[in-house]
């Protein structure tokens, strides 16, 4: 152990040995007040830190709100898929072909619709023939041929060249086309699908307009 320096009082012009001095220097240069202990914010739990119940509590509160979002919308997403039979987002043949038959129907023009084209066409509740303008002011005999399961083909024809196209969408429904007179609309007609479960997925009216 270090022994302390023990400091004698000394007469007045007696010399102070030089290891005397050191030590009186080094009091001298000491600060007269203690430094202030700071207390740090988890002062009195010890060294370990770590998190409280409260904050524990309020994480677990927050993801169990979290997860309960999640499995309402999971929830809704398929009640809203079984109204729905058919997802037109998955299936975007099935909103191209009746976006076409919708633009074919609304383009008829006089004689509108024709009881039968060729020798293998004739008009049913699974084939349609419109007399249809086009957008370059000919008109042309398009066939919409709906008699194959799952596939759905539209063909178009030209009093002068004959076929002109032919479009086929696949993985479609069942489609049913009809005849539904309307007052002041006698020629529009009727599209329904069905599913493979036979439920109603489709179902809309279209008429020609004026031209």
């Amino acid at each position: 152990m270090v022994k302390p320096t023990v400091l004698l009082p000394r007469r007045a012009g007696e010399k102070v040995p030089q290891a005397d001095e050191a030590a009186c220097s080094s009091r001298d240069a000491m600060p007269l007040t203690r430094p202030s202990a700071t207390l740090s914010p988890r002062a009195g739990r010890g060294d370990c830190s770590g998190f409280t119940l409260v904050e524990i509590v309020v994480v677990l509160a927050i993801f169990g709100a979290f997860l309960w979002i999640v499995v309402v919308l999971t929830s809704d997403m398929r009640t809203w898929q079984k109204k729905m039979p058919v997802n037109f987002m998955t299936h975007p043949q099935i909103s191209a072909v009746v976006s076409r038959l919708r633009r074919d129907v609304q383009n008829a023009t006089r004689p509108y619709y024709l009881e039968g084209y060729g020798e293998n066409w004739r008009m049913s509740e699974s084939t349609l023939i419109v007399y249809a303008l086009q957008d370059r002011g000919t008109a042309e005999t398009v066939v919409w041929d709906f008699s194959k399961e799952g596939e759905v083909t539209r063909r178009a024809f030209n009093d002068i060249a004959g076929q002109t196209t032919s479009w086929t969408a696949r993985g479609t429904p069942t489609f049913r086309i009809t005849d539904f007179p309307i007052p002041d609309h006698p020629d529009s007609v009727r599209i329904q699908a069905t599913d493979k479960d036979g439920k109603l997925a489709i179902d809309q009216i279209i008429q020609p307009r004026a031209h």
